[in-house]
């Protein structure tokens, strides 16, 4: 497909709230993991959806256990954001607070 035409496209698109959100729906998930590379990245989701998420780099650190020793542990750089206008910020902190604990307790 021509350049002029996958741009008219897209410019088509994003203009039309309704197209958009039929077309790229409401909520964004990319993942930016590579093999070998253990450093902690996080990165800034793409702003289109109404919710989006970045999953980075598994990477190991410290962090307490219940019986207060030090662990090394495998942690994921997740990065999440939001449209403020059309989320309450409320809403979002309900959602982020239940959202990390299902993750640190490996449910379902």
């Amino acid at each position: 497909m021509p350049a002029l035409v996958r741009r008219w496209i897209a410019w088509r698109t994003t203009r039309n709230p309704f197209l958009l959100k039929r077309v790229h729906g409401t909520v964004g998930i990319t993942s930016i993991q590579s093999h070998g590379f253990n450093v902690p990245l996080f990165t800034l989701p793409p702003a289109i959806h109404t919710l989006s998420f970045s999953v980075g780099n598994l990477c190991e650190r410290l962090a307490m256990a219940e019986d207060g020793t030090v662990v090394r542990r495998k942690v994921v750089c997740l990065t999440g954001a939001a449209d403020r206008d059309v989320m309450d910020g409320m809403v979002l902190t309900r959602f982020s607070y239940r959202f990390t604990t299902l993750l640190q307790s490996a449910a379902g």
